[in-house]
């Protein structure tokens, strides 16, 4: 089963507007969904602020991957230069990643 998610691009929002300093993380048709938040503590501001970054570019991340490995399985010359033996556990990885980001990865189970 495929999860749906809101549709990026998502955008970071500032810790400043919200009353318990979060950094919210919207999404949607307008970019006004509230998808979630990340704490922006004190004494871990830079690795808070690098997770909600991270957050963030989630969408585009995954249909970029997603689109390289279709263009990689159709043979696509400038994609595929190499042996499919050479690049085998990056293509599983990456298969991986886009199972967990569906939620079908065995470790949701």
């Amino acid at each position: 089963m495929t999860q749906k998610h809101e549709p990026g691009p998502w955008k970071l929002g500032d810790p400043e507007d919200d009353p318990r300093g979060f950094r919210k993380i919207f999404g949607g048709v307008w970019g006004m969904h509230n998808i979630g938040q990340v704490v922006n503590r004190k004494s871990r501001k830079e690795e808070d602020y690098a997770n909600a970054l991270l957050i963030t570019a989630a969408p585009e991340l995954l249909a970029s991957l997603k689109e390289l490995l279709n263009r990689w399985h159709a043979g696509d010359p400038l994609i595929n230069p190499v042996s499919p033996e050479t690049i085998r556990g990056e293509v599983i990885r990456a298969r991986m990643a886009i199972e967990k980001a569906e939620g079908r990865s065995r470790e949701l189970q």
